[in-house]
């Protein structure tokens, strides 16, 4: 490994550059043509990043769920993996042109910070406010994020074809999962404080298609190949929690994610369907565990002789709480979810990777959703329009 750029403590700060509004019409998005390469959202869901086949653009994400672009650059081409540091100004890259390198961008200075170099092809980075994690080949190194210093690497991680991983972003729960089965769905997490393995987790017998943590680290949600059924378990310490029934027929999930305060988990597919599930809290799960509904699960249970194990499995699957149409199931999608305080309504965006976002308002009253689809927005429109200073 080379020599690694320092990123200075006094640019990991707040100060937002520049900013312009994005322009939405419904009407007449499907007719633009992308240079989207790819979409990514921050570790809180506040902001997006894009990346083009010329560069990158930075979008604010309001807590209502509106798009602002507050940076736009256009000469660093061919952008395979990029992540923006919370609502800093800090953008963590990786060119095609230069695949062994880790840059770090600063918005503010409009400059390479940070110049980390490796001995292999970046498969695949993120960041939290204490850890930075690069993917190399088989290996993973863990840097700290202040200076770049490599704190440990994971010398070996072999059953990870698609270079899936899922990092948490709370500093108090700093997590990584991985595959750690190349046929089948079982998940590896690793603690990034006390540089060990914590557990493993057969999730799926299927291999694994997608993982992700909320926010505060305490729940894992994992889909497999099948696309059928999502389970959530208790991050800290791998017992299953939730098993949902996206489905019975097979598909490809795109992702997915909690709201910011890990009560509804949203999921994207190349199905037409959008699908929000409820999570339960500790307090809750164990309340639900005195319930009825637990006594006619052990029913099932104890009754070997009447009931098949599939049946009884059936019967404990979960179902979303809502439903509805995505405009971009035959796309990738990445999918942002932000909740109001009350918990009644929600700002969700479906990101396309074909340069399209759609707005939608969640909505429920007297436990009946409803649904409305607020904006549609072409994110290549913005860097039509001149960026002004705040």
């Amino acid at each position: 490994m080379g020599d690694a750029g320092v990123v200075p403590e006094s640019v990991v700060d707040q100060d937002k550059p520049v900013s312009s509004s994005i322009s939405s019409d419904p009407k007449n998005t499907e007719k633009k043509k992308s240079d989207v390469v790819s979409t990514r959202f921050n570790q809180d869901g506040t902001s997006l990043v894009v990346s083009t086949t010329n560069g990158f653009r930075v979008f604010d994400v309001s807590s209502r769920g509106e798009l602002v672009m507050i940076f736009d650059i256009a000469n660093i081409p061919q952008i395979t993996h990029i992540q923006r540091l919370y609502n800093s100004n800090l953008v963590a890259f990786v060119s095609a042109l230069d695949p062994e390198a880790l840059k770090i961008f600063n918005m503010r200075r409009n400059d390479v910070i940070c110049d980390h170099r490796y001995d292999g092809k970046i498969r695949w980075l993120s960041m939290n406010r204490v850890r930075i994690v690069v993917a190399i080949d088989e290996k993973v190194h863990i840097h700290k994020i202040r200076n770049m210093d490599t704190l440990h690497t994971i010398p070996s991680v072999t059953s990870n074809p698609k270079d899936l991983f899922a990092m948490a972003t709370y500093e108090q729960r700093s997590y990584l999962a991985f595959p750690c089965e190349i046929d089948k769905g079982h998940i590896c997490t690793f603690d990034l404080d006390s540089f060990a393995e914590k557990y493993r987790i057969p999730a799926h017998h299927a291999p694994l298609q997608v993982i992700c943590f909320n926010e505060h680290a305490t729940r894992l949600a994992t889909s497999s190949i099948k696309g059928t059924v999502i389970r959530v378990f208790d991050a800290s310490l791998g017992t299953k929690l939730h098993e949902f029934r996206r489905g019975f027929w097979q598909t490809v999930i795109s992702c997915l994610a909690f709201t910011s305060n890990g009560e509804y988990l949203g999921c994207t597919s190349e199905n037409e369907t959008v699908h929000v599930f409820k999570i339960l809290s500790d307090v809750q799960i164990e309340s639900a565990e005195e319930g009825w509904l637990h006594s006619v699960g052990k029913l099932a249970t104890n009754a070997t002789g009447l009931i098949s194990s599939e049946v009884e499995r059936y019967i404990n699957e979960e179902r979303s709480v809502a439903t509805f149409k995505n405009p971009h199931h035959m796309t990738a999608t990445k999918l942002n979810i932000v909740a109001d305080a009350g918990g009644t309504s929600f700002y969700i965006q479906i990101c396309g990777d074909n340069g399209f976002v759609y707005g939608f308002c969640l909505e429920t009253k007297d436990s009946v959703w409803s649904c409305e689809i607020q904006k549609a927005y072409f994110l290549i429109d913005a860097a039509k329009k001149k960026i002004r200073k705040n």
